[in-house]
């Protein structure tokens, strides 16, 4: 079975680069559906010493910072949300954390879809939860972040919240008079960045105030990581023509996962346009600027493969991707063996996938690979062994909470294929 942990990013390419991340693509004030006019049911956890949440309406919501004189702290989830259901009960109740923000913000919750969410949505062009919005009175923007937050990181985007060197609206109407200050134009990217609004223009004029000669500045190298990711910008073919330098002063893993990271999105867009070409140059900088023996130019083409349904090429070019770098992450071994299971009806390639399969329930004995285990056995043809598999599989759903309709299905027709017999 493919599982997918929903955080923040989403898939573990490589050694030089993994993260997690994924994300839902999926927006003002009724949480419960209710009749929009009366207070919604918001969670208040003051009991528990966390967050306080104001109820009311946004009108409302505005009203009470503004008489406050505080920001607004907005928790837009939805029910759905893994991770926002664990900021909800882990981070939002934490003590110091409800100290920081019933002192500092109005707290709010706003379930994206239902009442006044959807429209918040657009308006605030919020595409993945949890989105974290800290708001002005106005309703303003003054900081914004995403994905699930432990208590001391949220802390920090509070204490980020607060400070008027931060304030994003603050910094706009900076940017929007003309001041073409360095500090101003790089703080500004940065926060656009890391808020997962449109940079690119900002950090642009930012890297116009700055020489050459000076783009290998520890400053200049923080920013290089956060705001270039065009194969073609100066930056980008700075970076690449002095690598060597740069790994004199920097780490050579966090140079390559840079350079990967440009060379997998170009590549991406490219794959989605059908632009040959440019997927090409990404691949080719891969190949040769990424010290780990092509491991994360192979990645590229195994995305692509995938990403073009060509399961002939996708496999073989998995199965030389395994026996090369031997991957040994649980989560990564057990998704290319159910992709070879969807996708894959060669018995030799199978039984490849069996043995990946098999490693990662291995490595984590886990219901989702005893599930692909057994999967791929049945499509083997080998029912006995399916059915233990299947049996553990179902065993450890049950002692963990987890569902597991799909591996009973399994069960049933495994059974029916030895009553067969």
């Amino acid at each position: 079975m493919k599982k997918f942990a929903v955080l923040l990013i989403s898939i573990s390419l490589s050694g030089i680069f993994s993260s997690v991340n994924a994300q839902h693509q999926d927006g003002q004030i009724n949480i419960s559906g209710n009749d929009p006019a009366k207070p919604a049911p918001t969670e208040n956890i003051e009991s528990k010493g966390g967050i306080e949440f104001f109820h009311g309406s946004i009108e409302e919501l505005k009203a009470e910072a503004k008489a406050k004189k505080k920001l607004i702290f907005m928790d837009a989830f939805t029910e759905w949300c893994g991770p926002c259901k664990m900021m909800s009960s882990g981070t939002f109740t934490d003590t110091e954390v409800g100290k920081f923000f019933n002192a500092n913000f109005i707290n709010y919750k706003l379930d994206m879809e239902k009442g006044e969410g959807p429209g918040m949505a657009v308006r605030y062009e919020i595409t993945a939860y949890p989105t974290l919005l800290f708001l002005n009175a106005k309703g303003e923007v003054v900081h914004r972040v995403m994905g699930f937050r432990q208590p001391g990181q949220f802390l920090e985007e509070g204490r980020k919240a607060i400070n008027p060197k931060d304030n994003l609206a603050l910094m706009k109407s900076e940017y929007d008079s003309g001041s073409k200050d360095p500090a101003l134009l790089l703080n500004y990217a940065k926060r656009l960045a890391e808020s997962e609004q449109e940079y690119g223009e900002v950090a642009q004029k930012y890297f116009e105030t700055q020489a050459e000669k000076d783009l290998i500045s520890p400053e200049n190298w923080e920013a290089i990581k956060l705001l270039t990711d065009s194969l073609n910008s100066r930056e980008f073919q700075f970076l690449l023509k002095k690598k060597a330098d740069f790994v004199k002063k920097y780490p050579q893993k966090e140079i390559d996962t840079k350079i990967y990271a440009v060379c997998s999105k170009i590549a991406e867009a490219a794959m989605k346009s059908g632009n040959a070409a440019k997927y090409q140059g990404a691949l080719d900088i891969a190949r040769k600027y990424i010290g780990d023996n092509g491991k994360a130019a192979d990645e590229i083409e195994i995305k692509n493969a995938k990403y073009t349904s060509n399961w002939e090429v996708y496999a073989e070019k998995v199965i030389a991707y395994v026996s090369k770098h031997k991957p040994a992450n649980a989560g990564y071994l057990n998704g290319i063996a159910w992709d070879f299971y969807e996708h894959v009806s060669n018995p030799e390639q199978l039984t490849k996938a069996l043995a990946w399969a098999k490693q990662s329930v291995a490595l984590e004995n886990a219901y989702y690979n005893n599930d692909t285990v057994a999967a791929l056995l049945f499509k083997l043809k080998k029912y006995s062994e399916a059915l233990k598999y299947a049996n553990k599989a179902v065993h450890i759903a049950q002692e963990n909470g987890e569902e597991s309709e799909a591996t009973q299905n399994l069960i049933q027709k495994i059974e029916a294929e030895m009553e067969s017999k």
